[in-house]
């Protein structure tokens, strides 16, 4: 039979072994990390940034999410190419444009934006979200081909203006252009 000392020493020890255990659990669960390039959307809880009270938190770091209140959602953040075909696109004077545009975009990380973005594509796939800006970036070429007279018609006078056209649209739909580029403009007859 065990000496009580030793009882008491080997009862701590195991009470002591299983309180790290479960530590270590609770702490795995309720600490988050993103991986690169992503984005941690904590839902649920009431959180205040800048005087306004939110209904979620992002996190590009460590984060602490409290667990059954909150709920903690993973987004990419990294940029999604978009291929843009644009045909039929008339100018003033009639003649019918052909267009071919590559873009990159993403996921504002501006804090003032992410409410837009939150709102139209958390749990969607990032096929969705390339779709949306394929169709808002056609829509602004074909309103930017519009204005332009035949002799206008260039890469840059063009890029300029999508960039100018997309510009609101994006911000409305908490997005980012990081890249555009004409990969051909001609007329056709």
């Amino acid at each position: 039979m065990m000496q009580p000392d030793i009882m008491g020493w080997v009862l701590g020890g195991v009470l002591g072994v299983l309180f790290i255990v479960i530590e270590t659990f609770m702490i795995g669960r309720l600490l988050r990390v993103p991986l690169p390039h992503r984005f941690l959307v904590v839902t649920g809880g009431r959180h205040n940034r800048g005087g306004k009270t939110l209904g979620f938190r992002i996190a590009r770091k460590l984060t602490y999410v409290i667990p059954v209140v909150e709920q903690c959602r993973e987004i990419d953040g990294s940029c999604i190419p978009c291929r843009i075909e644009v045909r039929n696109a008339y100018l003033p004077g009639g003649v019918r444009v052909k267009a071919s545009l590559f873009a990159l975009v993403r996921l504002s990380t501006d804090p003032a934006l992410a409410a837009c973005w939150i709102e139209r594509f958390l749990d969607r796939p990032t096929g969705d979200i390339a779709q949306v800006s394929t169709e808002t970036m056609e829509g602004a070429a074909r309103q930017v081909l519009s204005t332009l007279a035949a002799e206008e018609v260039g890469d840059l006078t063009f890029l300029a203006g999508m960039a100018d056209a997309t510009a609101e649209s994006f911000r409305k739909l908490g997005l980012e252009l990081v890249h555009l580029s004409v990969s051909s403009l001609r007329m056709e007859a």
